[in-house]
């Protein structure tokens, strides 16, 4: 019976070969845009699904003295970190990332350009889960001149050699040294963050810097206690403003994003979530 009803279908399809052509080839059309598309959302909605904390970014909504229209940015200014875990308890930690492109280092003889580097607070890997191959996480990054290299990269700077404790240097103006503190695997790319190497904060840090609330010049991430009501918790951020901007500058509005939602609301490349303004708040 099933191979008279195939007969019959292909005798139907061959009396009609354009019109069969036509339907078959938008049926294997439609199907593969879905497949595609299913898989692109498969792909996005797995963007830092690997990190285990409840993580947020910081994201403004400002206007300083002379803009004539008010701007959404990533960005976030130095201080925030630190003051908003003084004064919030649902803020459990905190880490600051400020970016560079094309950072060369040189070992020996060796000079290799970093595509991406980031400077971080020693707090970094307290918060984002990224996997450790060398290295004491909990101390890596807290002396000024530090680095922490991906594998990757490491291997392409020293080959088969140790990387820790090696010393890297930097060469614009002023010299600067680095030491080889630990090695990541390489960064997924299923992550809005993406970095060849970690230096630590405190070797780039200015006393100044602690009072200055008048520069957006890097991104915040806070971690926040589970069950936290956000909503709430963003309510009380107006007096927050209030109490530590001056009166020539004015953040209009600041607002947290979970780390999932805020790889998603950047029109630009992920690594560059810092340079970029953000089409909703």
């Amino acid at each position: 019976m099933i191979k008279n009803y195939i007969k019959i279908a292909w005798r139907n399809l061959w009396k009609s070969k354009g019109y069969s052509f036509i339907n078959i080839s938008g049926l294997a059309i439609g199907i593969a845009a879905s497949l595609i598309i299913l898989l692109f959302v498969f792909y996005e909605r797995s963007f830092d699904n690997f990190h285990s904390k409840n993580i947020y970014r910081l994201n403004e909504v400002q206007k300083f003295e002379g803009m004539l229209s008010s701007q959404k940015v990533a960005l976030s200014m130095f201080p925030m970190g630190p003051t908003l875990k003084s004064e919030f308890p649902e803020i459990k930690n905190f880490t600051r990332l400020s970016w560079r492109q094309k950072y060369p280092l040189t070992y020996g003889e060796k000079q290799v350009y970093f595509p991406q580097m980031l400077f971080v607070d020693s707090t970094f890997l307290q918060l984002f889960d990224f996997k450790l191959v060398k290295g004491n996480p909990a101390t890596m990054l807290q002396k000024p001149n530090s680095v922490v290299l991906t594998k990757s990269r490491a291997e392409k700077m020293f080959g088969k050699e140790e990387a820790l404790g090696k010393t890297l240097t930097h060469y614009a103006g002023d010299t600067t040294s680095f030491v080889v503190t630990g090695i990541l695997e390489d960064v997924p790319q299923n992550s809005q963050i993406q970095f060849d190497g970690l230096f630590s904060f405190s070797t780039i840090y200015q006393p100044n810097w602690k009072d200055n609330w008048g520069g957006n010049w890097l991104n915040t991430y806070v971690e926040l206690s589970p069950g936290t009501d956000v909503a709430a918790l963003e309510k009380q951020f107006p007096g927050y403003l209030k109490k530590y901007m001056s009166p020539g500058g004015r953040l209009e509005i600041l607002r947290i994003v979970p780390l999932a939602v805020a790889g998603c609301t950047c029109q630009c490349h992920r690594y560059r979530i810092g340079l970029c303004q953000l089409p909703e708040i």
